[in-house]
C-alpha cells in the first residue's frame, strides 16, 4: 500500500494539529498509509539539538521528519506548504530524490480513478 508523507505549515498555524490529522483521515479514506509530520519525535536527548526541555529546535524536528520522509512513496501537499521554509524544504529534498510530490486532493482523484 502506498504511504505518503504529509506536508504543511505548521509553525505559523495554531490548528496545525487538527490540519493534519483531517488530512491523514481524507488519505486513509481513499486507501492511503499516511506518515504525518506531528506525530514523528523530535530526539530523545536535548543535548543533540539543544532544546530546552520539551522545546526542540526547529532544525531538530526537521531532521527528524526528513528522515522519515525519505522512506515513503509520496509526499502529499496541503494548501498551505508553500508559505511554510520546512515544507518547501521537505518537498525540494523529495523531488531531488525523486518522491512524488503532489496536492493533497490530486493523490485522492489517483486513488479513485483507478
Amino acid at each position: 500500500m502506498t504511504e505518503l508523507y504529509i506536508t504543511g505549515a505548521i509553525a505559523s498555524d495554531p490548528n496545525f494539529v487538527e490540519k493534519f490529522a483531517a488530512a491523514a483521515r481524507e488519505l486513509q479514506t481513499a486507501g492511503y498509509l499516511t506518515l504525518n509530520p506531528v506525530d514523528i519525535q523530535p530526539c530523545l536527548s536535548n543535548s543533540v539539538c539543544g532544546g530546552k526541555g520539551a522545546l526542540h529546535t526547529w532544525e531538530c524536528y526537521m531532521k527528524h521528519d526528513v528522515a522519515e520522509m525519505v522512506h515513503c512513496d509520496g509526499v502529499a501537499q496541503l494548501d498551505d506548504w508553500v508559505q511554510s521554509p520546512g515544507a518547501r524544504a521537505e518537498c525540494a529534498i523529495a523531488a531531488l530524490l525523486t518522491i512524488p510530490v503532489l496536492p493533497i486532493q490530486v493523490w485522492i482523484e489517483r486513488k479513485y480513478e483507478t
